[in-house]
């Protein structure tokens, strides 16, 4: 389809150009003036790395006379889109024959007569961005518009965003942009990790002083209880900027109510088993030059759980966890870009052995191994990314020691202030996310981006009180 349109034209609704065909190549000349009033034009294109126009397969918007105002490109990537690298020359910059030209106007025109409707266009993960070229800097060689064959015109390209660790952008010190929900699908395993290990946590916290009260007959039914877990952290990844490393703010909240329903006394030493089911929320918020994203996932836990406690004090406490999350990524102009799935199971060992000092003072020296398991469900977003997860497996051990001391008002109430502090560290395999374009119609899919994240939990020392 390439019709022309004598006069000027007015457009505050969309110009679509896609003639509905699902294949690139349409072209609309308007043979007059292009005023916008919040106008929007519709595209196709095949994003890969453009340059030579023998190598553009796109939907092109021509304009012969002047622009006012801004038209909005949306811009629809078509079956083939590569993503391949649009940098020929490798100097970090868009230039005025690299890329794909989308439109072009004879006449007067400016820097912002187009934009990209959402910001940007994507090609699977990769970002591309709309650079201008004004007359005197743009290609002869890549002119479609009537009027000359020299480089006075106006030329507006669909070419890949190279981007720096600090923001900035050009240059050859950075990486290839990707588009602004990569980072937060990269790193929602590693919140996730986080809130299991929150989740699956110690005796302590589970059950509190309740272990060394006798209240119960044996047989069934015994100690019930409430607790709610909750942090705001920071995970600092180990990898290079370049290796699409990102740092993740955890905001974590869970409600857990459980407790025993089996509780067997011997002449020193008791075994109680029990369960307990947790509602979490986990928001993920990625430190990301890219632009900005975040997840929120809800989750629910069922979990098992037994201790045998010696009346010394000595514990060993097992606990057996399965969890359902359901999450969904928002970015700045979109909610709900992206709806994310997983599962998991965790299993935790842990025991301790309390030492009393002077003035009744309890030292307990603690250890942990914990095991976590998370499959997370291949999903394909608004923009057309297909996002697929290896299994994720780890293991995470634990040493620290708690201080406390109990007293009673004299009233039959018992306080018990105490101090912990854990260090923390993780083995096992990492979390590797591929991000890829869906489908692509028997055409070469988009050149995926495949990402390890490093989830350690470890090297981590915390202090609670």
């Amino acid at each position: 389809m390439h019709p022309t349109i004598t006069g000027s034209v007015n457009n505050s609704g969309t110009l679509d150009l896609t003639n509905g065909s699902g294949s690139p190549g349409n072209t609309l000349v308007i043979n007059g003036d292009l005023n916008s009033v919040a106008g929007i034009a519709r595209l196709m294109t095949r994003l890969n790395e453009g340059g030579s126009l023998s190598n553009q397969a796109t939907d092109n918007l021509q304009v012969l006379g002047n622009t006012t105002g801004t038209t909005f490109l949306d811009i629809t990537a078509a079956s083939g889109s590569t993503g391949a690298q649009t940098d020929t020359n490798n100097n970090g910059i868009a230039d005025s024959n690299e890329g794909i030209s989308v439109a072009q106007v004879a006449g007067t025109a400016t820097a912002d007569s187009f934009a990209l409707l959402n910001g940007y266009a994507a090609a699977g993960p990769w970002r591309y961005d709309l650079y201008s070229f004004a007359p005197g800097s743009s290609d002869a060689s890549q002119r479609r518009v009537a009027g000359s064959s020299d480089n006075q015109y106006w030329d507006y390209r669909l070419a890949n965003s190279y981007i720096n660790e600090d923001g900035s952008t050009g240059g050859t010190g950075g990486r290839l942009a990707v588009i602004p929900q990569v980072p937060a699908y990269i790193t929602a395993p590693v919140g996730l990790a986080y809130y299991t290990a929150a989740i699956v946590d110690d005796l302590h916290k589970r059950l509190g002083d309740l272990r060394q009260q006798k209240a119960y007959d044996n047989g069934v039914g015994g100690e019930m209880f409430v607790r709610y877990v909750g942090s705001t952290l920071e995970h600092k990844s180990d990898l290079s900027f370049k290796n699409f490393s990102y740092n993740l703010d955890i905001d974590y909240n869970a409600l857990q109510l459980g407790g025993n329903v089996v509780k067997l006394d011997g002449a020193s030493d008791s075994l109680r088993g029990g369960l307990a089911y947790t509602r979490g929320r986990t928001k993920l918020t990625p430190h990301a030059v890219d632009g900005y994203s975040n997840t929120v996932f809800n989750s629910d836990s069922i979990a098992l759980y037994s201790t045998w406690l010696r009346d010394s004090g000595f514990y060993v406490d097992g606990a057996l966890s399965y969890d359902w999350h359901r999450g969904e990524t928002d970015v700045s102009h979109q909610k709900t870009v992206g709806k994310l799935k997983a599962r998991g199971w965790s299993a935790s060992v842990e025991s301790g052995y309390p030492f009393i000092l002077q003035n009744d003072v309890r030292l307990e020296p603690q250890a942990q191994l914990t095991y976590m398991r998370l499959n997370m469900d291949d999903f394909t977003d608004q923009d057309g990314a297909r996002v697929q997860y290896d299994r994720y497996g780890q293991t995470i051990g634990r040493v620290g020691v708690r201080v406390d001391r109990s007293w009673s008002d004299g009233r039959g109430h018992l306080f018990t202030p105490w101090l912990r502090t854990n260090y923390y560290h993780g083995w096992g395999s990492n979390a590797k996310t591929n991000v890829s374009a869906a489908g692509g119609g028997g055409g070469r899919a988009a050149t995926p981006l495949k990402v390890v994240a490093l989830v350690r939990c470890g090297k981590w020392v915390r202090a609670r009180r």
